[in-house]
């Protein structure tokens, strides 16, 4: 019987227990709700779960109080620490120790020295764009996450709604910027980021107040100017959605 046994290191600033949320395990289609279930603390930050009938799994590790990690895939058993995955605990060893040591006192490359900047000029259809609803594209700040009124999800063990709609922000985008660079693009064409007010209203084409950006997205380190000033470092520009053909019921 295929066994898949996952160890997680956790990170300092993490609770004391941490939980493995998995699905699409094959070959055997099992799953848990969320968080998930509690995993086996071990010696020196290590946790331990074994899924038992499984051979590979999505999952993602938590501590049910905000931080988690990507979502993973993982098709073996293995170590996970410090964003990576390794087969064996002496190179997780290794990567733990290598993450507590302090940084080089060096200057951090600038992004024009990271990415050839080559603006393409005015013409978008020269530019690879790429479309993202940015309140459901990456979470960098747990605190504005937010529950729409309408179509909740409830936990059925513990009654608690989960995965807020308004859960991806500006400071998650920013956070994904060399990514999306990475992958050729050279624009990124964002849903509305104007205040929106309904029930479902996590899409951005509820408008209420065009005056305002949306306070759901934004964190005070990662404002909508934040965004297009670190994009365009990376010689990224930002497409903004505007659409005047539909508005919140109620709007100013």
């Amino acid at each position: 019987m295929p066994e898949l046994i996952v160890h997680f290191h956790k990170p300092a600033d993490w609770a004391d227990t941490v939980y493995i949320h998995y699905w699409n395990s094959y070959p055997h289609a099992q799953g848990s709700a969320w968080p998930g279930v509690a995993m086996t603390a071990e010696a020196d930050g290590w946790f331990s779960y074994r899924l038992v009938g499984v051979q590979s799994a999505n999952l993602v590790f938590n501590d049910q109080h905000g931080a988690q990690t990507a979502d993973l895939w993982r098709e073996r058993s293995g170590y996970y620490a410090n964003g990576q995955w390794h087969d064996s605990p002496s190179a997780a060893a290794t990567s733990t120790v290598a993450a507590h040591q302090p940084p080089a006192r060096e200057a951090a490359p600038t992004p024009s020295t990271r990415y050839p900047v080559t603006p393409t000029g005015n013409d978008f259809r020269e530019e690879t764009i790429y479309f993202l609803l940015t309140a459901r594209f990456y979470e960098g700040d747990p605190s504005i996450s937010f529950f729409c009124r309408d179509r909740l999800k409830f936990n059925r063990e513990t009654g608690q709604p989960e995965d807020p709609h308004w859960r991806g922000d500006f400071k998650g985008l920013i956070q994904r910027l060399d990514y999306i660079r990475d992958l050729g693009f050279t624009a990124i064409w964002i849903t509305p980021p104007v205040e929106n007010r309904s029930g479902l209203d996590y899409h951005g084409y509820h408008a209420y107040d065009w005056t305002r950006i949306d306070p759901r997205l934004e964190s005070p380190d990662a404002t909508y100017q934040n965004l297009i000033d670190e994009a365009h470092q990376r010689g990224i520009k930002i497409i903004q959605d505007v659409v005047v053909n539909h508005l919140s019921l109620i709007h100013i």
